[in-house]
């Protein structure tokens, strides 16, 4: 029987080993190992409810429970069709075997999404801190003709390092939006000029959670940028690579509180990467505001006078 020996090999992690029980062990290895890793390597466990034979094929309905990292637990059922070869059974590879409304190329994945990150406030409980309107600087991939001349002329105008820009120039996707800097509205206004000599760049205008200005209450309330691997291992789970983070003061210390949790979705991936379909949806929470005993026309006043 090849049913139990796959199940056995798939929960165990060893999708190659199990891939060899079917009827395609090429496109079958390839395909469990894709739908494990856009799961972000979870862990599978595997329970046969039932299993009729008519002939030569046979038909079993398995319970699948995966446990995602940040996600938790997600089960369903899947039908596994076998048939005899030989002596032998052996499983029918078909997509389904790993869910149900899996066709061709397509593949499981996950997403993750922080809502709005929570305000700071004075004492008054007017935010101090709140989204407000920035330049996103770099370039797209696809679009730059020269990687070295645009990411060391991005570096000499925005005064940055060329090192991590050319190699995500060089190695990114296509579409790959390579950011060098944010910058406030009024900074950008400084280099507009010198960046306009920079071949191939790009200029997205977003927002980010800002003080009013620059240097307001500063060492205080902190900053937020993308999180540093050190910051992602101290962080844990429910933070990954690109994520916006505090990176001292009020925005660090209070990390959690401020950004809450991430939602987490099971999506369908389209060949080309795209999610097409949501499968299971977990909510994260909304962060909480932090109020301050700061007085914001004191603050200023205090500023100015120093």
């Amino acid at each position: 029987d090849a049913l139990e020996p796959f199940l056995e090999d798939w929960s165990a992690g060893r999708d190659r080993a199990a891939a060899r029980h079917t009827d395609a062990p090429r496109a079958a290895a390839d395909a469990l190992a894709a739908n494990r890793a856009g799961l972000d390597g979870a862990r599978l466990s595997t329970e046969t409810l039932e299993t009729t034979e008519d002939g030569d094929r046979a038909r079993a309905s398995v319970r699948l429970r995966w446990n995602i990292p940040g996600i938790g637990p997600w089960g369903y059922d899947v039908r596994v069709p076998l048939r005899k070869a030989g002596d032998d059974w052996e499983v029918r590879w078909t997509p389904t075997l790993v869910h149900p409304e899996l066709r061709g190329k397509e593949r499981l994945g996950t997403t993750r999404e922080f809502s709005e990150r929570a305000p700071i406030l004075d004492r008054a409980g007017r935010p101090i801190v709140e989204d407000r309107p920035v330049k996103r600087v770099g370039a797209v991939v696809s679009e730059v003709k020269n990687p070295r001349a645009t990411a060391t002329g991005l570096a000499e105008v925005l005064d940055v390092d060329a090192g991590p820009i050319l190699r995500q120039l060089r190695g990114g996707g296509p579409q790959q939006f390579v950011e060098a800097i944010v910058l406030r509205v009024g900074d950008y206004a400084a280099v507009e000029g010198a960046l306009s000599s920079v071949p191939d760049t790009t200029t997205l205008d977003d927002t980010a959670p800002l003080a009013p200005s620059r240097e307001f209450a500063r060492a205080l309330i902190g900053t937020v940028a993308p999180a540093t691997a050190e910051q992602l291992e101290e962080l844990g789970s429910g933070y990954a690579a690109g994520d916006q983070v505090g990176q001292w003061g009020l925005q660090a210390r209070f990390e959690r509180r401020l950004a809450g949790t991430p939602s987490r979705r099971v999506v369908l991936r389209s060949a080309e990467g795209v999610a097409v379909n949501t499968l299971f949806e977990r909510e994260g929470q909304a962060g909480r505001p932090l109020r301050t005993t700061l007085d914001t026309r004191a603050q200023a006043a205090a500023e100015t006078a120093l």
